[in-house]
């Protein structure tokens, strides 16, 4: 019985860590711009990204934070 479990245990953590999200996963040294954000593929094959702060330009056309010489 104890075999049993331990099997499908191992069975569920297995397909739990082979099921990851695909689009996470590259080959190392590819770039890739995401929004705003500049990405590139670490050495062990994840994407790792700046995260700056991605405005609209829609948005900021309209904003007063923005002096308008800048809004075009």
């Amino acid at each position: 019985m104890k075999g049993v479990v331990f099997f499908v245990a191992f069975l569920a953590l297995y397909i739990v860590s082979t099921s990851g999200d695909d689009s996470l996963k590259c080959e190392p040294g590819q770039f890739k711009q995401q929004d705003c954000n500049q990405c590139s593929c670490t050495e062990t094959g994840i994407w790792i990204c700046t995260r700056k702060f991605c405005y609209n330009k829609r948005e900021a056309a309209s904003s007063e934070l923005i002096p308008e010489w800048e809004r075009k």
